[in-house]
This record gives C-alpha cells, sequence and structure tokens, in this order.
C-alpha cells in the first residue's frame, strides 16, 4: 500500500466516522498456536495457564515495557484506529504476544492476530522462513494481513540495529507487501529491573529505531510504547508481565489501535 493512497483511505474513514457511531464485539480466542491468541475474558483459572503458555523458555525471550509514545499523539492513534483494518498480524516475542492476549481480552473490535511467539526475539524473525515465520503463516488470513505489528524485542546480547529492522520489514513484505507496518518497542520498565534487557537500554534503542524507521519509510508507522510497567505488575523474572500487566500493556494497545 502506497503512502498516499492510506493517506486518502484515512480521510475517508474519518469522515464517515464523523457521521456514524459503529459498535462491534468481537469473539474470544484460546492461547493454543494455530488459533488466535487472548487472555481469558471470563476471569476463570484457565487464564493463569494462558499467562504461563505465553512466556514459554524464560531464560530466552524475556522483554521490557514502556508508554503510549510519540506515535503522533492523539491525531495518528485515531488515524491507526481507522486505518489499519481487522486482522493485525504480530512480529515479537513473548512479551509481544502478552500484550496482545491482553488486548484481547480488554477489546470489543478484537482487531488482532496473535502471531507473536514466545522465545522469538528479533533474531530469531530474521530468517526469511521456518522459525517464528511458521507459527506467522499458519494464522495468517487467505488475503493476508491488512496490518502488522512489529515489536522490537531483543535480548541487549544480540543488539538491536537498524539492519535487525530492515531485515525483518524486508521478511514481512515478502509474505503481506501491502500491508503497512506499525512498529514499537519493547515495553519499558519502572524499576528498569529485567536484566535481559539490561532495564530499559533494549526499549530505548527500539525506540529510536522506531522513530527513524517510521520518518523514512512512509508505509511504516510509529506504534505504541507500552508501560512503564512497576515491578507490581512483572513476574518473578522482573521482565515479563503478570495478569496486571498483560491487562494494562492490553489497554494501551486498545487505545492505540481501537481509538
Amino acid at each position: 500500500m502506497g503512502g498516499e493512497a492510506l493517506r486518502h483511505t484515512r480521510i475517508g474513514l474519518c469522515l464517515a466516522i464523523a457521521c456514524l457511531t459503529v459498535a462491534a464485539c468481537g469473539d474470544d480466542s484460546s492461547i493454543d498456536s494455530g488459533t488466535r491468541d487472548a487472555g481469558m475474558r471470563d476471569g476463570s483459572s484457565d487464564r493463569d495457564a494462558a499467562v504461563d503458555a505465553s512466556v514459554g523458555d524464560t531464560s530466552l525471550d524475556a522483554l521490557p515495557d514502556g508508554d503510549l509514545g510519540d506515535a503522533a499523539a492523539d491525531v495518528a492513534r485515531l488515524d491507526a484506529a481507522t486505518s489499519f483494518g481487522s486482522t493485525i498480524g504480530a512480529v515479537g516475542c513473548s512479551n509481544t504476544n502478552q500484550a496482545v492476549m491482553g488486548y484481547l481480552e480488554v477489546s470489543t473490535v478484537d482487531s488482532m492476530i496473535n502471531t507473536a511467539q514466545g522465545g522469538q526475539a528479533m533474531r530469531e524473525w530474521m530468517v526469511a522462513s521456518g522459525g517464528p515465520w511458521d507459527r506467522y503463516e499458519a494464522m495468517r488470513p487467505a488475503a493476508g494481513f491488512s496490518a502488522v505489528w512489529l515489536n522490537l524485542c531483543q535480548r541487549a546480547a544480540d543488539g538491536l540495529d537498524q539492519t535487525i529492522v530492515d531485515t525483518i520489514i524486508a521478511n514481512i513484505r515478502a509474505r503481506d507487501p501491502d500491508a503497512p507496518i506499525i512498529i514499537s518497542p519493547l515495553n519499558f520498565y519502572e524499576e528498569e529491573s529485567c536484566a535481559v534487557t539490561n532495564g530499559n537500554e533494549i526499549p530505548n534503542a527500539g525506540a529510536t529505531l522506531a522513530d527513524d524507521t517510521a520518518s523514512t519509510d512512509p508505509d511504516v508507522f510509529r506504534g505504541p510504547d507500552l508501560g512503564p510497567f512497576p515491578t507490581s505488575m512483572l513476574r518473578d523474572d522482573e521482565c515479563h508481565l503478570n495478569a496486571a500487566g498483560i491487562t494494562r500493556a492490553g489497554e494501551q494497545l486498545q487505545t492505540f489501535f481501537d481509538g
């Protein structure tokens, strides 16, 4: 999708919204791969199992948080809510998976599909095929994703740079060439407690890369910064989100994508 066409689409959709009030209702999903992952809306005991399932190998996939950032402020949030469609995929790690799980818990629109995967940080998404792309492709709608949320979660030991970002964007476009990409850093931590990411080192690096990429590529848009999460919203590893953190992250995604 070209930048000019997407801007025209936004204008038309915003005019339609000015005339109509629409309420949508989404359905629940499960945590199993091959289906849309969701936190349990009914508050049942299965939700704890869903939280555990989203984390996977905690030695590999812990990543940090942040706030609804400068994503062109309120205007961009309205644009995002009206322009990115109803089948938004996700590229990222366990924290990404948890955030989308929270979104599916609180949203009545349910436009996101939880293709993010525990243990799969940016290094793993650099492969052209296989690895985390198997889940992405298995959950991809027949018509492709309407947009993709790229959450720049990475281990500090692996580093994060523009080459990594460009490689993953190319991999997304090989599958969904017309889908706009919404780019965000890993969530930020209030106490900078996550050792895997050196506190907010990786989220800060991701924020800079997200800003730079969105400013130079007309089909990449600055997404939300999630968090900052206090330790009371983290699991014992102080990297992954607990149930309260998952809900908060979901609410922040809901604010961005649902308006």
